[in-house]
């Protein structure tokens, strides 16, 4: 009576089981979630699949995570294709794709410039601080030493000097 109450309710069809595998062939990842959310969403397609009784092998698994990437990750996946096998593992794929997501969010951020409704405190900490400059007199730069002001008080310098001379030539002389 159970198995047969077991076999009537449970979800395992062949129909389900292709909805579930055209699910996992279908998560994309989407542009304003993270590579973290992405790889979640992929991770519970596959668990629901292999609930029903397909296993995914793991270079499937790991190839899934690539085929749906934006552009922008390009670059990072023709370098996962090139490993070897050993080295090609969900494992290591999900690794390498996360910091090269956030190595490009950090490069985005440093480009866009302070954003206040960021909602990612690791970003938020990684911004540099502008300090002012309390004293804008006391550090010279190469610039500093070219600028109109400087001539002119070089040139004024000059000029003391020169009548210091001529006067002290004038009164000393024997």
């Amino acid at each position: 009576m159970w198995d047969s109450l077991r076999e009537a309710l449970e979800p395992i069809s062949r129909a389900r089981t292709a909805h579930l595998g055209a699910e996992f062939m279908r998560v994309k990842y989407q542009p304003p979630e993270t590579m973290a959310v992405f790889l979640g969403r992929l991770k519970q397609a596959k668990d629901r699949l292999e609930a029903v009784g397909k296993k995914i092998d793991n270079d499937e698994y790991a190839y899934q995570m690539l085929m749906n990437l934006p552009a922008e990750h390009g670059n990072i996946a023709q370098q996962l294709y090139l490993l070897d096998d050993n080295g090609f593992t969900p494992e290591n794929v999900k690794k390498k794709l996360i910091s090269e997501y956030d190595r490009l969010r950090y490069e985005n951020l440093n480009e866009a410039g302070p954003s206040y409704n960021e909602t990612d405190s690791n970003l938020m900490l990684a911004r540099k601080k502008k300090v002012p400059n309390k004293f804008p007199g006391w550090l010279r730069t190469k610039e500093d030493s070219n600028t109109e002001a400087n001539l002119k008080a070089k040139d004024e310098i000059g000029k003391k000097a020169k009548r210091l001379k001529s006067y002290a030539s004038k009164k000393f002389v024997p």
